[in-house]
């Protein structure tokens, strides 16, 4: 439980820090994933969640990376079974649903694809 509440402290500094930036800003994790696993050890009430919703809010569209087997490696930093990544990728997939968002897969393929994807996303948005 201290893992996660030391987590959701440094992705709360961490969005407080970046609120004022003008322009784009990506988060490759953030308070939002640090709810879910606050969520997953002690269930917030959907008036709690909505609480932590209106405090941190996010671009609507959320990008997520399946796991890849293809490309999937294990090394010091990344320790856990490639089985372990797809539990965690669906998980997120429902949390963010839970939480409002919509979510984009982002397609396996090469980087510069998917950094357009990405872009092509985000043009064809209201931002």
């Amino acid at each position: 439980m201290s893992f996660v509440q030391e987590a959701l402290r440094i992705d709360i500094d961490n969005y407080v820090r970046h609120a004022a930036t003008s322009g784009t800003v990506f988060f490759d994790r953030g308070v939002l994933d640090a709810l879910c696993s606050l969520d997953r050890l002690t269930p917030l009430n959907e008036s709690e969640l909505s609480t932590w919703l209106s405090k941190y809010p996010y671009f609507p569209k959320v990008f997520l990376l399946p796991p890849w087997k293809e490309i999937y490696t294990n090394d010091a930093e990344r320790d856990h079974t490639f089985e372990h990544a797809e539990s965690v990728y669906v998980t997120a997939q429902e949390w963010y649903r839970r939480c409002g968002y919509q979510v984009l897969e982002v397609p396996r393929s090469s980087v510069a694809e998917r950094c357009s994807y990405v872009l092509q996303a985000l043009a064809s948005s209201d931002a």
